[in-house]
């Protein structure tokens, strides 16, 4: 696959796209610009501080990894929720294996994980804008600088395998897999 620049895939798949500094959490931020949204939305955070993990656990979030939310409204059945759980960790199993990094396999429903060493983590939710309309939100957290070592499991990221990417460059990787899966399964 031939990686283009992020403005051109959002601009090709319709999604507008926000980078900020700091948030408690993307999902949170989405929850809020689900209102206002014209399109579907990306958004980007160098950190959370309340980042949020599957059945309420908290994503430890230091500078140096991607926190990112995904929102989109045009899916409101309620079995896109497993089918995009797969469409999104494929897509970052595909982005690592771009960066040479193999040996990738889920843990279902929401972890990625290389070398039995948890690199991703998926969270997915569908929230209700004042409308009344649906949005499914999926929170993407992949670590790319560093990785928590204070939990119950193994954890890696992806400097520890490919030292030269950045998370900028990554994220671009990313982004560029999730939206041709996200385009081939729509149409």
């Amino acid at each position: 696959m031939k990686i283009i620049p992020i403005n051109d895939c959002l601009k090709k798949n319709d999604f507008e796209f926000i980078k900020i500094d700091s948030t408690t959490s993307t999902m949170n931020e989405a929850k809020k610009k689900i209102n206002f949204l014209k399109k579907n939305l990306i958004i980007l955070s160098k950190k959370q501080t309340e980042g949020k993990g599957r059945l309420g656990n908290k994503w430890i979030s230091p500078l140096g990894n991607i926190y990112s939310s995904i929102v989109t409204s045009n899916l409101i059945d309620p079995y896109i929720l497993s089918k995009f759980g797969m469409l999104t960790s494929v897509a970052i199993k595909k982005s690592l294996e771009y960066i040479n990094i193999d040996k990738v396999f889920f843990k279902w429903p929401n972890d990625i994980y290389v070398e039995n060493k948890k690199i991703s983590g998926i969270i997915q939710e569908y929230h209700y804008n004042l409308e009344n309309k649906k949005f499914l939100i999926i929170g993407v957290g992949i670590n790319v600088c560093s990785s928590p070592q204070n939990i119950k499991y193994k954890t890696t990221f992806i400097k520890e395998f490919n030292k030269k990417i950045s998370v900028e460059y990554f994220f671009v990787i990313f982004i560029n897999f999730f939206l041709d899966s996200f385009d081939n399964f729509i149409n």
